[in-house]
């Protein structure tokens, strides 16, 4: 049996990558990234209605493809259309970690995550730990 990739290739062509699902981990970073960051306003609206306002849902060609990913599931309910995101919170902490945003003493050269964590966390004690 030949075990060929999506794109034809044979799996030691495909260095780097779990062959036959193209999984690689920028991809499996962008996913979580879109989890993590994903906006209720690339779903649905809130829209001015005379003295009130109403919920409206976007149509499936107005969401984003990043904003998709982030889909767990949509159904049709006694009360309307429902949407369940996946666990933000959860890719947010797998992102978090991945980056060492919550080492004790964080020992990195990235000038940028070194200020987010500033900004997040203050000044970093040295007596503690």
């Amino acid at each position: 049996m030949d075990e060929r990739t999506p794109a034809g290739n044979a799996p030691e062509e495909e260095e780097g990558k779990l062959f036959t699902f193209d999984i690689t981990g920028p991809r499996v970073l962008r996913e979580l990234a879109a989890i993590g960051f994903a906006d209720i306003g690339d779903f649905a609206e809130i829209v001015r209605e005379g003295n009130g306002v109403e919920l409206r849902i976007r149509p499936s060609e107005e969401i984003p493809r990043r904003a998709r990913a982030a889909m767990a599931g949509v159904k049709q309910g006694t009360r309307g259309i429902e949407i369940k995101l996946a666990d933000k919170l959860s890719a947010l902490e797998k992102l978090g970690r991945h980056l060492g945003l919550f080492e004790k003493r964080p020992e990195t050269e990235d000038p940028d995550l070194d200020r987010l964590r500033q900004e997040l966390f203050g000044e970093w004690d040295a007596d503690e730990g």
